[in-house]
């Protein structure tokens, strides 16, 4: 009912944020089921080799399963080539980063529209804010946990961006409302929960039982820092109808 009365009475930026929604929601669930039904966590690469007569074109060769070996990341299960997370991962940030663009241009747009009356200069840095935060989110997608140096560092900086750049954003179009603050202090605290479990646990271990548990610890620590980033960006674009300030009551 709610899905449907959205689609028919919503707003463009509401019905943008249900399917947003929808195309998390699989990869999500995706994600859930294969880290509840596995027995034994452990670091997976996959190795690329060229073809003969191409240049700049590898496919996966083989598969390299190092046992003793942690997960430390959830782009450690969701972007290895050709698997079965890989092109579910990538096609759903593509698209919730098309549609994110997409409520930002309209947004700028509309308040270049009425000449951006009674639009705040926190929230016009904000709009800016959010956008490089949405950029981000691709980098995060496309820029795998590979061996060089550049994917490594692509894939951190565009997490960095989604970790701490959306709740400021957020805080900023709010106008430091006080759920806005709460939310930011929220996110910081686990990205920084995360950041000590990366630190702490060690990368690999003797016993595959433990490499197992640390994989999980890793695994959800990051999980609950992306999902309170994702309820954020949400949040934004829900409030991105009306410019709307949100309170606890």
């Amino acid at each position: 009912v709610a899905i449907i009365t959205i689609l028919v009475e919503g707003s463009v930026y509401k019905i943008m944020l249900l399917y947003c929604v929808i195309f998390s929601a699989g990869s999500q669930m995706m994600l859930l089921s294969i880290l509840c039904t596995a027995k034994r966590l452990h670091y997976i690469s996959v190795k690329m080799v060229g073809i003969y007569g191409y240049r700049l074109f590898s496919v996966p060769s083989a598969v390299e399963q190092k046992y003793f070996n942690c997960i430390k990341s959830i782009s450690d299960v969701c972007a290895i080539p050709g698997s079965s997370t890989h092109s579910l991962f990538l096609i759903t940030n593509c698209m919730n980063y098309t549609l994110i663009l997409i409520a930002i241009s309209m947004k700028i747009n509309e308040w270049k529209s009425r000449a951006f009356e009674n639009v705040s200069a926190t929230q016009h840095v904000s709009i800016y804010l959010f956008f490089v935060t949405n950029v981000g989110m691709l980098t995060v997608a496309i820029w795998n946990l590979e061996k060089n140096k550049l994917s490594q560092f692509m894939h951190y900086f565009g997490a960095s961006c989604v970790f701490f750049l959306c709740s400021i954003s957020f805080m900023l179009y709010q106008n430091l409302s006080q759920l806005s603050i709460v939310l930011t202090v929220i996110q910081f605290a686990t990205a920084i929960l995360y950041l000590v479990v990366l630190i702490k646990c060690p990368h690999k271990h003797d016993d595959r039982k433990i490499v197992h548990q640390i994989s999980l610890v890793c695994i959800f620590a990051e999980v609950v820092t992306a999902g309170i980033s994702m309820l954020i960006a949400y949040l934004f674009l829900w409030c991105m109808d009306g410019d709307v300030i949100l309170s606890f009551f």
